[in-house]
């Protein structure tokens, strides 16, 4: 071998070894600030498709919708591996059906023909909460105090109190343009979507949809929905990504790839968040 050859191959392996070789152009990028997790497939036998599904207060349950073929529509519970299902509601439901806790883990509330219902969580007779048409997202605060829904056509965000159940038509603020969404921890306020032409944007409100609305950083879509972490921070979907970002500061952090998530839902300790996307089949639970 010419000596020259083996001076540059000299060289070369010191640069390497010394790390003054080529560097990623991606190294610096915000995928430095990723957070790492573990995941686990969760499906549901004997369902073709789970979707929706939501963290128990205690963060030790799901529960999340069901189908089957074409119509077989089920409000389900299970564990966190998609084990121990109990069946809660089978009939009155629709490809529309959507799901979401008490505040203490003893009922369920779901949407299905004619409106909002709850059960207890232990099965038994449904109870009817709000008369609402083609309700596509729903949510309790967890304080108790309101529930809040969007339904398909209108899309706007609507919210009641719940010191009288049924609630009645006088009772229901029907708020600004929008869907999925989701109360604060302290049930202070709201954060949801709302289109914005061709795209969508979050939105920040009081829980009693009083004032003006404020507009919170991130790149949403129809299928997208904000869940929070604590008062002052949420994981959202944001350019196909889920992140977490701060809403009093500048953090933004990188957790995961989510190409046409929808679905978001945080246990109340942080520790896991659950998600889907359009089209598939099972959800990702994620760990942290």
């Amino acid at each position: 071998m010419p000596a020259m050859i083996r001076c540059l191959i000299t060289l070369l392996l010191v640069l390497l070894a010394c790390g003054c070789g080529p560097k990623d152009e991606d190294s610096n990028s915000s995928t430095a600030n990723q957070q790492t997790t573990t995941s686990t497939r969760i499906s549901a036998q004997g369902y073709d498709r789970v979707r929706d599904a939501r963290f128990s207060p205690d963060g030790a349950r799901l529960v999340l919708v069901g189908e089957s073929g074409q119509d077989e529509v089920a409000i389900l519970t299970t564990d966190l591996e998609g084990g121990d299902v109990q069946v809660l509601v089978d009939e009155g439901l629709s490809y529309l059906s959507t799901v979401a806790w008490s505040p203490d883990g003893a009922q369920v509330y779901y949407s299905g023909d004619g409106g909002i219902y709850r059960i207890a969580a232990s099965g038994g007779e449904p109870e009817l909460v709000v008369d609402a048409f083609a309700v596509l997202s729903l949510d309790v605060a967890r304080d108790g105090s309101r529930i809040a829904w969007s339904e398909n056509g209108p899309n706007s965000v609507n919210v009641a109190p719940l010191d009288a159940i049924p609630v009645t038509t006088d009772n229901i603020t029907y708020g600004p343009n929008g869907f999925n969404p989701r109360f604060s921890p302290d049930s202070a306020r709201l954060i949801y979507t709302q289109f914005e032409g061709d795209a969508a944007i979050y939105k920040l409100a009081a829980a009693d949809l009083s004032g003006e609305p404020e507009d919170v950083a991130g790149q949403a879509d129809y299928l997208s929905n904000a869940a929070w972490v604590d008062d002052d921070t949420v994981l959202m979907f944001d350019n196909d990504r889920i992140v977490e970002r701060s809403l009093t500061g500048e953090d933004v952090r990188e957790l995961t790839d989510a190409f046409a998530g929808t679905g978001l839902d945080v246990s109340h300790d942080g520790a896991n968040f659950i998600h889907g996307a359009n089209g598939q089949s099972s959800l990702e639970l994620e760990s942290r």
